[in-house]
């Protein structure tokens, strides 16, 4: 209990005790830790349901030796194994709180004035900086909005491999065929693949003819490619200085390749059809897909590693969680340069960063922000990024106003509609 400044009483929440978690693949630590920095006997615990109960009873038996009444958890967030553990305790339920890892690294030293590292000592940091504040609130997806971040990061892991899988395939053609590459200017596109496909060399090419090569091209490029383009192919294959020792086995690497290449974009095709379904379940994404420019898979990225907008006070917690927040190293008469922290969640950051370039190519809503941007001397990068941050803080307005976006004299405004404003859910 403290006192406000005319001498009533005031009720004040304070943390009382902390248990840090050390989070490992098979096991855990656990540190219990008062406010008063005194501490129990460290627990091991087994990733699974016996540990967690374990975890729990260490909990109550923290409330009794330390004498306190409330007893809140810090974890590291370590790769994917933290998520099962904060999920069970939220449903117990429990306060969970989060300490990066990077903290962690920071203050090993204040612990015993060593840089010396082992789990128990990084249980007692976690719990240490969760009672000095300086821990984060977790920011976990739920619901629709936990599926669409899972379908997002499959969708990226997708997308690395079919990237992947291309390198490869230009790698090939630099040996068989190096000058194939260069009269396509869509390195990936479907006539350039079926061409590959059906002839793998040189030789092949001139065998399947001009004729052939124009009727494949213009059926897989729907007539943007022809006569033209199927002679510039047959000359290049009579003048070309692919290799021929060890053709055969290279031949066999690409079409095995191609069949890679055409599985994962069957697989794109079904995620992102389950995407656009999902989405749907958002109970707003008809006022955010009003903003033009922006589609279903940057709206789904966002909301997937932002999770509900609703449960936030303001824009700027989105901009902190994206690591688009500004910070300085200045120093006496040296002032440093504004830069963005880059703390927060790198995917949110990249889907933000691609659709500023979006914007700026289809000159969209925010293409007069960013225009004004470059004329006071911003860089074109810092630019976008600035275009990342309007573009959280206006669907954070839409979602908190429930209104649409709507464009006039290229400058974007928000309609406000005759509507009940959504309820906010907590901070």
């Amino acid at each position: 209990m403290r006192y406000n400044k005319t001498g009533n009483r005031k009720q004040v929440n304070i943390l009382e005790a902390s248990i840090g978690v050390d989070i490992g693949k098979y096991q855990h630590v656990a540190v219990a830790q008062s406010l008063d920095g005194r501490r129990l006997k460290p627990l091991l615990f087994d990733n699974n349901l016996t540990g967690f109960n374990k975890l729990w009873e260490y909990r109550e038996k923290a409330k009794e030796g330390l004498g306190v009444s409330d007893v809140r958890f810090a974890l590291e967030p370590t790769g994917q194994y933290w998520k099962a553990l904060a999920e069970w305790l939220e449903r117990n339920p429990a306060e969970v709180r989060m300490v990066q890892p990077a903290h962690t690294h920071k203050a090993k030293e204040l612990e015993d004035n060593s840089p010396g590292k082992h789990d128990i000592k990084d249980a007692g940091v976690i719990s240490s900086l969760d009672i000095q504040r300086k821990s984060l609130r977790l920011v976990r997806p739920q619901g629709v909005f936990a599926e669409l971040r899972y379908l997002i990061i499959c969708r990226q892991g997708l997308v690395k491999d079919l990237n992947r899988e291309v390198n490869r395939l230009h790698r090939l053609m630099d040996v068989l065929f190096p000058e194939l590459i260069g009269l396509f200017k869509n390195h990936i596109g479907k006539g350039l693949l079926e061409l590959v496909k059906t002839a793998a060399c040189p030789e092949q090419m001139v065998r399947l003819g001009e004729q052939a090569i124009k009727d494949l091209l213009k059926k897989k490029s729907k007539g943007t490619l022809g006569l033209e383009r199927a002679r510039a192919i047959i000359d290049a294959a009579g003048n070309s200085v692919g290799i021929k020792e060890g053709r055969e086995a290279l031949e066999l690497e690409l079409r095995q390749l191609l069949v890679r290449m055409e599985l994962i974009r069957m697989q794109l095709d079904e995620i992102e059809l389950t995407i656009k379904g999902v989405i749907e379940k958002v109970p707003y994404i008809e006022i955010l897909s009003s903003i033009p420019q922006v589609g279903q898979i940057t709206l789904a990225a966002i909301l997937g590693e932002a999770g509900d907008f609703r449960q936030y006070q303001n824009a700027r917690q989105i901009i902190k969680l994206a690591g688009l927040n500004l910070y300085e190293i200045s120093s006496g008469q040296h002032h440093g340069r504004k830069r963005i922290t880059k703390r927060g969640r790198p995917l949110l950051r990249q889907m933000l960063y691609l659709a500023g370039l979006r914007l700026i190519k289809q000159k969209g809503a925010f293409y007069q922000f960013y225009k004004r941007l470059v004329e006071k001397g911003k860089a074109k990068p810092q630019a976008i990024v600035a275009m990342g941050c309007k573009l959280l803080r206006v669907l954070f307005a839409m979602v908190r106003n429930n209104s649409k976006f709507e464009e006039q004299d290229e400058s974007p405004l928000l309609i406000v509609n005759q509507i009940r404003a959504l309820p906010l859910i907590g901070a």
